[in-house]
């Protein structure tokens, strides 16, 4: 707790401050409740009882990029942490590893043992890596999978084609592959959190997170709708999302007669409303 916050909350400056772990804890409780948005609910419940919004229906719209905790994986990274997942959530994927998979040691936490500074070395690696995926897949029946057998599988399907694609004279069918020229679309960059996205809140600036989104009464400070969002892809965009908020609205929002960037439905009356980024 800041020393700005404490007199906030009514305690002396001196108070101890709570560990901010206790914030996070609380977080994942109320997110895997059966209520996530309870204290949204209840502040809704607590306005429209105060009518302390009433007559107004101006809304400011701001979005900002939350950095993630996770570190930012590479390639063969990604492809080794995603076979071991399958191997250990997979009904019998551990014999298929065992009996298929020669790529590297999974076993072992490290990087595998290469000249990292050779190219040619690196290639070969990923291509023994997507090979040992394909290997894995392709070896597992095709069955009704549990949920969590279901998200591994697809993981793994999903990384060992998101950075590759065929080597030089290779149509794709004969098992050579190389690092793409190309930077995938929506490319998910860790295994340990498959959400985040890489996002640039400047040209000059890159931040591995996600997109916050929030929509405030600007008199009062009265937040009345927010959302948490990939950084990136074309449904996260500020306006659009920015309507979703909207729709969350009990009453039309007027604002600057400024258009989005993204075409609005043709079905909003509404003027729209200042998008900040």
């Amino acid at each position: 707790m800041t020393c700005g916050g404490t007199p906030t909350c009514g305690l002396p400056v001196g108070a101890a401050a709570f560990r901010p772990s206790t914030l996070t804890y609380w977080r994942r409780r109320l997110a895997n409740s059966d209520r996530p948005d309870r204290i949204f609910d209840r502040v809704r419940e607590v306005v429209a009882a105060t009518g302390v919004l009433t007559g107004r229906s101006r809304l400011a719209l701001n979005s900002t990029v939350l950095d993630d905790a996770v570190a930012t994986q590479d390639t063969v990274i990604q492809l080794i942490a995603a076979i071991r997942r399958v191997r250990r959530d997979v009904a019998g994927a551990a014999a298929v590893v065992v009996a298929h998979c020669t790529a590297h040691n999974y076993d072992d936490p490290g990087k595998p043992a290469i000249a990292w500074n050779d190219p040619a070395a690196r290639a070969a690696l990923v291509d023994a890596l997507v090979t040992d995926a394909h290997q894995l897949l392709g070896h597992l029946p095709e069955l009704n999978r549990a949920p969590n057998e279901a998200e591994a599988l697809a993981l793994l399907a999903l990384i060992a084609g998101q950075d590759v694609e065929p080597d030089d004279g290779s149509d794709g069918t004969d098992g050579r592959w190389r690092i793409a020229h190309r930077v995938a679309e929506d490319r998910l960059i860790s295994v340990v959190d498959p959400e985040t996205r890489h996002a640039h809140k400047t040209v000059h600036r890159r931040q591995d997170g996600f997109k916050a989104h929030v929509a405030v009464e600007p008199e009062t400070g009265i937040i009345t709708a927010c959302t948490l969002t990939k950084a990136t892809g074309a449904d996260n965009h500020e306006a659009v999302v920015g309507l979703r908020l909207l729709d969350q609205e009990p009453q039309p929002v007027t604002g600057s007669p400024t258009p989005p960037t993204v075409p609005a439905r043709p079905e909003r009356r509404w003027p729209t409303p200042v998008i900040d980024r």
